[in-house]
């Protein structure tokens, strides 16, 4: 039997009962019946927090995550806690991804280059001042302290993303588009005004 790909065009519409123009609206009922509505059964949804359980399942994860209890039971504090900054960057590695497809997803087609680069921005000032921060909190009131200050930043950063930036679908906002109408176009009317 031939491949799909081995047909010619008009053999391809003659095999599947259709034309360049589409299916007839009488022959949809026979085919519905047939084959079925064409329609994807969705899937069962897996709950937040089955899908965070989900990530600790891979062997790797296992394996450090019992090095860094093994640690801090045998009294290498440091130990574990170069495995847990181990298990923290290749967690950062994978969420990346999902970061930029995010901003990329949620903002105006036009605005995106320009979205990335302020997220981007904003991300390696995290970087460089929560390194400063957390070095002062440390310095002042120990690593207890700046780990627990870091820690609530986090939490409190990802309330603000879940409660403050909804986007729904087709109601993108070209940003540049809103700077220039709420900034520039007050600008302008004051001159014109004088």
């Amino acid at each position: 039997m031939q491949s799909f790909y081995q047909f010619t065009t008009q053999e391809v519409f003659d095999q599947l009962k259709t034309s360049a123009s589409g299916l007839k609206i009488e022959v949809v009922p026979a085919l519905q019946k047939k084959y079925g509505a064409n329609v994807l059964q969705e899937a069962k949804q897996k709950t937040k927090l089955a899908i965070l359980l989900s990530q600790f399942t891979d062997i790797m994860i296992i394996i450090l995550v019992i090095a860094a209890i093994i640690s801090f039971v045998v009294g290498e504090h440091t130990d574990a806690f170069v495995i847990l900054a181990i298990i923290l960057g290749w967690g950062t590695a994978m969420v990346y991804p999902t970061f930029l497809a995010t901003v990329a997803e949620n903002t105006h087609p036009a605005d995106r280059a320009n979205s990335l680069g302020v997220f981007r921005l904003w991300r390696d000032l995290g970087y460089a001042f929560g390194a400063i921060l957390t070095g002062i909190i440390a310095d002042r009131f120990g690593i207890n302290a700046s780990l627990l200050v870091i820690g609530l930043l986090t939490i409190l950063s990802s309330l603000v993303i879940f409660y403050r930036m909804k986007c729904r679908d087709n109601d993108f906002i070209n940003v540049i588009g809103w700077l220039n109408n709420k900034f520039f176009a007050r600008r302008s009317a004051k001159f014109k005004s004088i």
